[in-house]
């Protein structure tokens, strides 16, 4: 089997072609799918909740993308991300982002590690704006198609310790090939690399509509940690809370009432106005911060090739994202 999923039905190939009857399987398809999100699960997952305190949401506010509270999520977790015990263990940062888009955490990833890394993306369009990133000796990009071990193995073999995808597992058909492909090739190569995947939640199911091939619950994610075996150390951080997921979907139905009563066509856009104008967002992240919820908006999976506890611990991971 090569899909986390019960399926392969990929909304982004069809929402705009094909009939009512398709997009209904394919939400019931994966209502079913994130059905049991606890069953089944990974004894050697270890489970992480991350709600930015309100010092921190504070502190970065600025800095942040003005984006949708998943990307906000995500970006937290990066600020806030040990990025210090990558390089006390394997030296300079070389990052290989699948699925890479425009590029956008070449820059960002600078800016919240504090240190220069070394970024190759990767992604099935080159996109215009790359052009920017070009003239720095520390950039490369790749248009490909899909990705194998092959490949993989090269870029270990040039220095990369650091694999990262952004929003990318959820729109591919074989997302379970293709981290099938990355552990064949740290295997073969005997490399000690870090794994973050970062994809969103069956609560995005609601919020993003017709999205990709699916969203991930423990249950699916266990299926990758899985491949690993014993010999790394995997870790699920959950992210975000109940005012956020509040915040996203009055947001969701704001803009989903302005597309049909004023021809807004750019969600991006109508969020960013938005925000810009209030701190709606900001509060509830701080609202977050008061009390637990075992709702997540997305989740971050590390994979590291390292043995258990000899670079993160639970502990030490919780300490570095909520202290």
């Amino acid at each position: 089997m090569n899909s986390s999923s019960l399926h392969a039905m990929n909304a982004d190939k069809f929402k705009k072609d094909i009939g009512f009857h398709k997009k209904v399987s394919w939400m019931i398809l994966n209502y079913l799918n994130n059905c049991f999100p606890y069953n089944s699960i990974d004894p050697n997952l270890k489970f992480i909740k991350f709600i930015p305190s309100d010092a921190d949401v504070e502190r970065y506010w600025e800095i942040l993308p003005r984006s949708t509270p998943v990307r906000i999520l995500c970006d937290l977790f990066w600020i806030k991300f040990p990025w210090v015990d990558i390089i006390k263990t394997s030296g300079k940062i070389h990052i290989m982002d699948i699925g890479c888009g425009s590029a956008a955490y070449f820059r960002r990833f600078d800016l919240y590690s504090g240190v220069d890394i070394n970024y190759f993306g990767a992604d099935i369009y080159e996109d215009v704006s790359l052009n920017t990133y070009k003239s720095d000796p520390r950039f490369k990009f790749q248009s490909l198609e899909s990705i194998n071990s092959k490949f993989i193995r090269n870029l270990l073999d040039e220095g990369v310790n650091l694999i990262t995808s952004l929003f990318t597992l959820e729109h591919v058909d074989d997302d379970l090939r293709y981290i099938r492909c990355i552990k064949n090739a740290i295997n073969e190569q005997r490399k000690n690399v870090l794994q973050i995947h970062i994809f969103p939640s069956a609560e995005c199911l609601y919020y993003y509509f017709l999205h990709g091939v699916r969203q991930y619950n423990p249950r699916t994610v266990s299926k990758f940690s899985r491949l690993f075996e014993n010999r790394s150390n995997c870790f699920l951080i959950g992210m975000g809370g109940r005012q956020a997921h509040k915040y996203f979907l009055k947001e969701n139905i704001s803009w989903r009432i302005s597309n049909r009563l004023k021809e807004v066509t750019d969600m991006k856009k109508f969020l960013h106005s938005t925000m810009s104008k209030t701190l709606n967002l900001k509060n509830a992240m701080k609202r977050d911060h008061l009390f637990s919820s075992p709702r997540n908006l997305l989740y971050a999976l590390i994979i590291d090739s390292r043995k258990p506890g000899d670079r993160f611990t639970k502990e030490k991971l919780t300490n570095s994202l909520n202290g």
